[in-house]
């Protein structure tokens, strides 16, 4: 497990800073021969693997019989390896869970057998909930599993990983919401790597990660290429690890003791000041010297208007008073202030490609990896960020506006993220990470469009005019293209639907909407008063027997209802046949279709519960015979296919992929229980729509 590096080459002063770090030569050394080996072995999966340069701690005197050289290299990597995690040439784990008559697999097996047979007590839909004792057990479970990680920093001392996770993560809220580290907490590259070497007392010199094989879908990963630790699972870790080590500082964390900000400009109601990156705008976990502290000690009563991100510099607002704190929340809240943000992203921008555009993607937060967010389609809140490319050549400046009214998302990460998307990286580009501060706010007053509204119709305006009322290209966009399909504003509140259109916005134009009577509905022109009403002339057309024509039509009118007692198989009915059922009209109908698409098949009626607002006296028309959903075989899906399905979210298809990387193939929902993100109803509502 220890190889020799025959090599001249100094060594760093400090070790590795893990997650922010260039490669030392050594290290990519160390990784070249790791990678020569790996060209032997037959591998199917991609996966991220560690080098870690050590030397002998001893004195060569005392290591009489040794064969270590000055300089050696330990190779480790994440999680299990095809299934294993026995490895010869690699360093082992932590603690080996994954022995067949081990305690951890006995119990495993005891808790899912026990599960298994409570399920079968109640094969219908849904299915009787786990009992609290049995999930009660499978964290029991879990968290002695994490008291048997013993892990050692460099000072000698010892702690499990319970105890880690809850000295690092100090926030009563988050130990609440996490009471125990994520599942794989131990297993990555860099853990084992550290361990391995405390145990056998050699002195880590420096580290590194990079990744070997095809690229997940999950996350960007290239093959090859080199990246920082995780910090949702092994900063805690870390932090604990290389405490007696004399570690590199960050290069995204300056002294931020020596830090202040520049005043822009002040007034007596307010000030405008330039943060430099690496201060804090508001006071942080372990960190109290930021913008706010400095500005009280500075204007006594001062409060600040909005934050920016630790690392990105740019121009703050701070009220004197509360008043004009108040008054500057409002604009803020309205969106009447315009963000600018420029971007440093590495590489010039390849012939052809648009140096305009606009990215639109949901954006989650990733509570255990702050501040990064991720794309979410199920729980994602709407991201849209306008960008303009600059000049570029090794480097490419990029001007963006964030347009999405989200007061809590942090416009940095929200750029970060568009930035590292496939949308992104069609145009060339990647975020720069080689100098602090990469990503540089700037925040004008007022918004540098000329807005001029005047009084216009949604229905008959072209592109021109709402353009000039201030809206975007894509927006006025979507109103034409809405129009086309058939689409008419009918009263002024129907234009607050607009995508993207901000609250402030709509108050702006909503006194200069006018809709024309064409536009609105006929029903207006009858009068209430029926002795003044209009009379129309009635059609007189026989009316068909519903008996003779079951479910037709006439003259163009919606389906005859069904009468009580009639009853539709749910899986087998089309839009038409919805329609006759009372209270389902077009809508629903198509709702309960693309539902059940979605689904892969209904299993029970009680499911149309999960449609919004849906009618649950229509229930009692449906039934749902045989039913033979579609299964997905949740050993061979990847994440972004398994979270398609209505039950399964991006961090339950996270966990599955991860538990299938740490212990093989599942062969029961029962198996994930132990999991967090894996409720008793989830388990029990997904069971009928999966394959092992």
């Amino acid at each position: 497990m220890l190889h020799p590096l025959h090599t001249d080459i100094p060594k760093p002063e400090r070790f590795t800073y893990p997650f922010d770090y260039e490669p030392h030569p050594l290290c990519l050394l160390a990784a070249s021969e790791v990678q020569q080996h790996l060209q032997t072995m037959t591998l199917t999966e991609g996966k991220m693997f560690g080098v870690l340069v050590v030397e002998p701690l001893l004195p060569s005197r005392q290591r009489r019989g040794s064969r270590l050289t000055s300089l050696s290299f330990l190779a480790a990597y994440s999680g299990l390896l095809e299934g294993r995690n026995d490895w010869s040439y690699f360093v082992p784990p932590i603690f080996d869970a994954q022995q067949p008559d081990g305690y951890f697999k006995t119990k495993e097996r005891e808790i899912s057998e026990l599960i298994r047979k409570q399920g079968n007590l109640a094969p219908t839909y849904p299915r009787t909930p786990v009992p609290p004792t049995f999930r009660q057990m499978s964290q029991e479970l879990q968290r002695w599993l994490f008291h048997q990680y013993q892990i050692l920093n460099a000072r000698g001392e010892k702690h499990d990983l319970v105890e880690i996770w809850r000295d690092y993560h100090s926030s009563p809220r988050l130990q609440q919401r996490f009471p125990l580290p994520p599942g794989g907490t131990g297993d990555c590259c860099a853990p084992k790597l550290l361990q391995y070497a405390y145990q056998h007392h050699l002195k880590p010199v420096c580290m590194a990660e990079f990744w070997w094989g095809p690229s997940p879908k999950s996350e960007i990963r290239h093959h090859g290429q080199f990246y920082p630790a995780c910090s949702g699972k092994c900063k805690p870790v870390l932090t604990w690890m290389l405490q007696g080590l004399d570690v590199d500082p960050s290069r995204l964390t300056p002294d931020a003791s020596r830090l202040t900000f520049t005043v822009i400009y002040e007034d007596d109601t307010l000030v405008v000041v330039d943060k430099p990156s690496g201060l804090l705008s508001v006071p942080g976990r372990t960190e109290r010297h930021s913008v706010a502290t400095i500005a009280q000690e500075r204007w006594p009563g001062s409060l600040l208007v909005h934050r920016l991100d630790l690392h990105t510099s740019g121009l703050l607002v701070i009220a004197k008073n509360r008043e004009a704190y108040r008054d500057l929340q409002r604009q803020f809240s309205e969106h009447t202030v315009q963000k600018r943000y420029v971007a440093l992203l590495s590489g010039p921008l390849p012939g052809g490609k648009p140096l305009k555009g606009t990215i639109s993607l949901p954006l989650y937060s990733d509570p255990l990896n702050r501040p990064r967010q991720v794309v979410d389609y199920q729980l994602g809140k709407p991201a849209v960020t306008d960008y303009e490319v600059l000049l570029s050549h090794e480097r490419t400046s990029v001007p963006s506006y964030p347009r999405t009214p989200e007061s809590h998302t942090s416009q940095t990460t929200r750029l970060t993220s568009h930035a590292r998307t496939p949308v992104a990286s069609a145009s060339g580009l990647t975020p720069h990470a080689d100098s602090p501060g990469h990503l540089v706010p700037r925040t004008s007053y007022p918004a540098p469009r000329d807005l001029t509204p005047h009084p216009f119709d949604p229905n008959t305006a072209d592109s021109a005019e709402l353009m000039s009322l201030g809206l975007q290209r894509w927006q006025a966009h979507n109103i034409l293209k809405y129009r086309r399909a058939g689409g008419i504003y009918r009263r002024p509140q129907d234009f607050a639907r607009l995508y993207g259109l901000t609250v402030g916005e709509y108050r702006r134009l909503e006194p200069y909407i006018r809709i024309s009577d064409d536009y609105r509905p006929a029903s207006t022109l009858v009068s209430h008063d029926r002795t003044s009403a209009p009379s129309y002339p009635r059609t007189t057309e026989p009316h068909t027997s519903q008996a003779a024509t079951p479910g037709a039509s006439t003259s163009g009118l919606a389906p005859h209802k069904l009468a009580p007692g009639e009853t539709i198989v749910l899986n087998a009915a089309d839009t038409t046949e919805l329609r006759r059922v009372p209270g389902i009209g077009t809508y629903f109908a198509k709702q309960i279709v693309n539902y059940g698409r979605r689904l892969g098949g209904y299993v029970s009626v009680d499911q149309l519960d999960e449609i919004t607002d849906f009618p649950s006296s229509a229930k009692a028309y449906l039934v749902v015979s045989h039913p033979q959903p579609h299964r997905l075989n949740i050993n061979t899906l990847s994440l972004d296919e398994l979270r398609r399905h209505p039950y399964i979210n991006y961090y339950q298809a996270r966990a599955i992929v991860e538990y299938r990387r740490l212990h093989g193939a599942i062969t029961s929902l029962q198996q994930l229980a132990t999991l967090r993100d894996f409720p008793p109803e989830a388990i029990s509502r997904l069971e009928p729509y999966v394959v092992y």
